[in-house]
């Protein structure tokens, strides 16, 4: 009767040994790991379900520190560092090699993209988590994602870049319009696109402008006169990047260019 109860503890033991690989590996696959840092009161790493969306992060972390500046948060994703990567490499291919590009932006192409790398950051809209939920902007979180708040005092600027006379940065001021950060450039330069730029926000989200008098409205399917639309809105950290005219292959390689921006982080000038 001993001998019957020890192989019966031993066969439990087995069982529970064999077993409980199973449970853990099944709980991991539950559970996702995600970091957030920058200007909140809790940074760390939390622990959330699988297929939590970034609103049920932001119940967690909220309310945040006055200075956090939600424009300008990013969220990071180790798995889309990877794909960035390969299609960074095509990217730069394509540019070197478009047909009509003159052999010293080539140049200066090649130089600026030698160590360019990959960030893997996904544009994100945050906002209070209640507003947040159940809209298209509310995505799901993938395990190991890093969420970045920063601080407002660190975009306290407005970018000009590209076909304008003097590109840099420029003190923002509130309710002021694309044309008053132009202006600050010495306007536009000879060689400059007429009728469109691009405007970047500073959570990476690019939004291409329409500036002739009059534009063909594609969802409505008819023409309307631009002065009749509000002004774009700026915020600290956007840029705005007037392109310039290289011809047939302007559209081109300004998609190239902002396709680069979208998965580096770094808006390559010429």
């Amino acid at each position: 009767m001993h001998k019957f109860y020890k192989h019966l503890f031993l066969l439990y033991i087995f069982i529970t040994v064999s077993i409980f690989p199973f449970k853990a590996y099944s709980l991991s696959n539950k559970y996702i790991k995600v970091k957030v840092y920058g200007d909140v009161f809790k940074q760390g790493v939390y622990t959330l379900k699988k297929d939590s969306r970034l609103s049920g992060l932001l119940f967690k972390i909220w309310p945040l520190k006055k200075g956090a500046y939600l424009n300008d948060a990013f969220l990071y994703r180790k798995s889309l560092r990877k794909d960035n990567r390969v299609e960074i490499r095509g990217l730069v291919r394509e540019i070197l090699h478009l047909k009509g590009l003159n052999y010293r932006l080539k140049e200066i192409f090649a130089k600026n993209l030698i160590g360019i790398k990959a960030t893997g950051r996904l544009v994100v809209h945050l906002k209070n988590p209640i507003e947040l939920m159940n809209t298209p902007q509310d995505v799901r979180l993938k395990n190991n994602d890093e969420l970045i708040i920063p601080n407002k005092s660190f975009f306290d600027y407005v970018y000009v870049t590209g076909a304008v006379n003097h590109y840099g940065k420029f003190k923002f001021k509130k309710g002021q319009t694309p044309s008053y950060y132009i202006n600050k450039t010495d306007g536009f330069a000879t060689d400059a696109v007429s009728g469109y730029y691009y405007l970047i926000k500073a959570n990476g989200y690019i939004k291409k402008i329409r500036t002739t008098f009059i534009v063909w409205n594609k969802k409505k399917n008819r023409w309307e006169f631009s002065f009749f639309k509000r002004s774009q809105k700026i915020e600290p950290g956007d840029v705005i990047f007037i392109p310039i005219n290289y011809g047939k292959i302007t559209d081109k390689l300004n998609r190239l260019l902002l396709d680069v921006y979208k998965r580096t982080g770094i808006l390559l000038s010429y």
